[in-house]
């Protein structure tokens, strides 16, 4: 169940987004046949795929020092740039890069290999 305040944020970005709603570049999405990652998947990987689940051990422990808990609710990671302004980690995505693929490269950029 969200709170009162993520309520209102989804209401007020649903209103922004449909005020300036833009046509994307196909190329921004996977295409069919592709993972997240943009590389293509043939239908025995497909099958082989299964979503994790969302109740771990640490939730079964009330664990709170655990990152492996609560995973049905959203965690937000930001990080303090060079100029000390507080954000979301950000990467240009490179031709033929999937969306995935750049998010997951500027991670690593940010925060890391061991992240």
């Amino acid at each position: 169940e969200p709170e009162p305040w993520e309520v209102a944020y989804y209401d007020l970005k649903a209103r922004k987004d449909e005020q300036v709603r833009k046509k994307m570049p196909d190329e921004w999405f996977k295409k069919t046949g592709q993972d997240d990652m943009g590389q293509d998947v043939d239908d025995k990987d497909k099958e082989q795929m299964q979503m994790a689940p969302r109740t771990t051990e640490a939730d079964e422990k009330n664990d709170i020092r655990s990152l492996d808990r609560g995973l049905e609710r959203r965690l937000y990671l930001v990080v303090q740039g060079k100029d000390g302004k507080w954000g979301f980690p950000q990467a240009v995505r490179n031709e033929g890069e999937g969306m995935r693929a750049a998010a997951l490269r500027g991670l690593v950029e940010h925060c890391g290999e061991e992240f």
